[in-house]
């Protein structure tokens, strides 16, 4: 091991890290890169290893951010600055393990993907070579940590420190013209802008604060600002040039330590106290891209920084961080689609390993050769064009001229229920996210629909019913937003802030003298419980909301209305058409699996501490609650199929919308005029 960190240090030193410096090697800057990339893979992995990993990402930027604006300050201070050249860098320096890992992501994805998934791959591998992965799921209603069947996602960023350095160098050679002195507070202001922006964002789109470029770009300059001072404190010094980095705290050696320690804490504060349940980045963000840069500062002679980022192991996984990126993400998901549950673990650790020599064998073999190759411009040239295949191999594949592996009839029509969509039927764009409510018919009286995903997928039945009413029964009116309810505190997916204006507009709609009717649905498990040791128990923190729930349901009885509490029906992997699938490299490729049907006493008990709660504040308040388990479940089972064997369920939660059209009849009532003796006297 010695010897190969030996040897690959080396040619650090000859230039594999760009360095802070004229001739200085900093493997402090490595040790951090491993920091960063051992939580991202240990958040991926499994979430508990380390609940904040996932900010190893904003690590990686400040980091960049600090490496890439000391070199252009260094050309610049020389008079050495080329575009050409420091464009033809990046490109040798990402393009060769993108490359590799593209084909080989693309070439497993035809082996392991079912077709959908497939030419998805190709939208995400064309949008890899471009760049601009991140705008791709910013526009995806998918959040991040949910996509285990998209193998590229983690590219998105690449997009955003790359669509950084488009305009970057730029600004810098532009300031350098026009005054040194403003460097700092152009930076400054980058940060100022961007950090506030990103802050108020991420409560109302945190798609838009975690993907698009201009909220992140404060993690980058505020490396770049950082580049810019230890760059001035340098050139005001009375020692030379090729000084080692670290030069803020060089002047204030006692500071060093300082800087290490409170470094060390913020990020280990991130890394354990963050979870991928809260909204993020945000001023969330500060503490993980603050602490990387005062380990930064603290130079290579502070404590840490010697005594643990300098080891040679950490120095060594540093510089395989990036391919390690890269490989470790596209194995992790193909490990999850692949591998039967009861051995889900010991897949994930192989996949690891895997990722790890992969990523050594390709910086030794491809980045170290192609970076230091004699023939530079040819080289560019080269990679631009398999670059450039990639892309096109990913936009073919996404146009479906590249057809993706064969399916049977039985695994096909397993696959069914996932083009399938609630609204289809209306030949609507709306998505989880609608902009306004979605009204169905025009009877004088409404039933006004609240909730979730979970509320959305039964829109399909409801509007046969009120269609086929002839406007005898209530129109209805749905406005539901993906993951957010009535417990607005806990709709952190789509925007906290977001969901409670949502929520309150509803609140208010259900006011109207039109509305006789409320249905309120949810995941309400998701919101209300915590999984702890296996089972689910009540989220402590969920009292005030259900006193709220109960309050605003009482509020409505008191004006009239009607009210329905929809309970959650069955949720379980077994119900997922995609997990009955098996997926096998070698012929036939895709089989079903025979997969036994959850329990409904084992769900009901599951769901229990939360169910009772909202039966309890039934009887309080004169509500109706609607049990769809009594339905979609036997007395012993809850089946996954019907008795043609068509799937029940779209995914492992909710139901199939063709299905809900035909049998949710048990929500048939929800659209019935009052008064109705029957029902009045539940």
């Amino acid at each position: 091991m010695s010897t190969s960190v030996a040897s690959v240090e080396s040619a650090v030193r000859a230039g594999v890290q760009e360095p802070a410096a004229e001739g200085s090697y900093r493997p402090d800057i490595d040790g951090l890169r491993a920091l960063a990339i051992l939580g991202v893979i240990a958040f991926h992995a499994s979430s508990a290893l380390a609940p904040g990993g996932f900010c190893g990402v904003d690590m990686f930027f400040v980091i960049s951010g600090y490496l890439i604006t000391s070199i252009i300050l260094r050309e610049l201070q020389s008079d050495r600055f080329s575009f050409r050249q420091f464009y033809a860098r990046r490109i040798r320096r990402l393009f060769p393990a993108l490359i590799v890992v593209l084909l080989t992501t693309l070439v497993l994805g035809w082996l392991i993907l079912l077709p959908d998934e497939f030419r998805r791959l190709g939208m995400d591998a064309a949008a890899g070579t471009l760049f601009s992965e991140n705008l791709i799921l910013w526009n995806d209603v998918t959040p991040y940590f949910f996509t285990w069947n998209r193998p590229l996602t983690h590219l998105w960023s690449l997009g955003v420190e790359e669509q950084f350095y488009l305009l970057w160098p730029v600004l810098l050679f532009l300031t350098w013209k026009v005054g040194k002195h403003w460097m700092t507070w152009i930076a400054a202001s980058v940060i100022a802008a961007s950090l506030l922006n990103s802050g108020t964002m991420v409560s109302f789109d945190p798609q838009a604060s975690f993907y698009l470029p201009w909220n992140r770009l404060w993690e980058l300059a505020l490396g770049a600002i950082l580049a810019d001072r230890e760059q001035l404190q340098l050139a005001r010094s009375s020692g030379p040039l090729g000084l080692s980095g670290g030069a803020l705290a060089r002047f204030r050696p006692h500071l060093g330590n300082v800087y290490g320690l409170c470094g060390v804490a913020l990020l280990a504060g991130s890394f354990i106290c963050l979870n991928g349940t809260m909204e993020f980045p945000g001023y969330r963000a500060l503490a993980p891209s603050v602490g990387t840069a005062l380990l930064i500062a603290a130079g290579p002679k502070a404590l840490f920084n010697r005594a643990v980022l300098s080891l040679r192991p950490v120095i060594l996984i540093g510089l395989i961080s990036y391919p390690l990126y890269l490989w470790h993400w596209s194995l992790l998901c193909f490990s999850h689609l692949a591998a039967p549950t009861a051995e889900a673990t010991s897949f994930t650790i192989v996949m690891v390993l895997l990722a790890f020599v992969l990523a050594f064998v390709t910086f030794r073999f491809v980045e170290l050769p192609l970076r230091h190759s004699p023939c530079r411009p040819p080289l560019v040239t080269t990679l631009c064009a398999l670059l450039a295949f990639c892309g096109l191999f990913g936009y073919l594949t996404y146009l479906r001229y590249i057809p993706s592996r064969e399916v049977s009839l039985q695994v096909a029509r397993l696959m069914a229920p996932v083009g399938e969509d609630w609204l289809s039927e209306r030949g609507t764009s709306w998505t989880v996210l609608p902009k306004q409510f979605v009204e169905i018919g025009a009877a004088p009286k409404k039933t006004l629909f609240v909730g979730d995903s979970f509320m959305e997928q039964y829109y399909p039945r409801i509007e046969r019913v009120v269609r086929e009413s002839g406007g005898r029964d209530n129109a209805a009116v749905f406005a539901v937003r993906g993951a957010c309810s009535l417990p607005y505190e806990f709709s952190w997916a789509y925007g906290r802030a977001a969901c409670k204006q949502h929520v309150e507009r509803a609140l208010e709609y259900a006011e109207r003298n039109d509305v006789d009717t409320v249905v309120i649905a949810s995941l309400w498990l998701g919101y209300f419980m915590n999984e702890r040791r296996g089972e689910l128990v009540l989220n402590p923190e969920a009292r005030p909301a259900l006193v709220r729930l109960r309050n605003t349901i009482a509020a409505l009885r008191r004006m009239s209305k009607r009210v329905y509490i929809v309970l959650v029906g069955p949720i379980d992997p077994a119900l997922d058409p995609r997990l009955r699938i098996q997926r096998t490299v070698l012929s036939p490729g895709f089989r079903v699996l025979e997969i036994a049907s959850p329990s409904k006493a084992d769900l009901q008990q599951r769901y229990l501490p939360i169910q009772s709660q909202l039966r309890q504040i039934a009887v309080e308040t004169g509500a109706i609650i609607i049990d769809p388990m009594e339905s979609l479940c036997n007395a012993v089972i809850c089946p996954a199929q019907t008795h043609t064997g068509e799937a029940i369920y779209r995914d492992m939660r909710h139901l199939r919308p063709s299905y809900v059209r035909e049998n949710a009849r048990f929500m048939d009532e929800t659209v019935l005029p009052l008064p109705v003796p029957s029902l009045l006297a539940r």
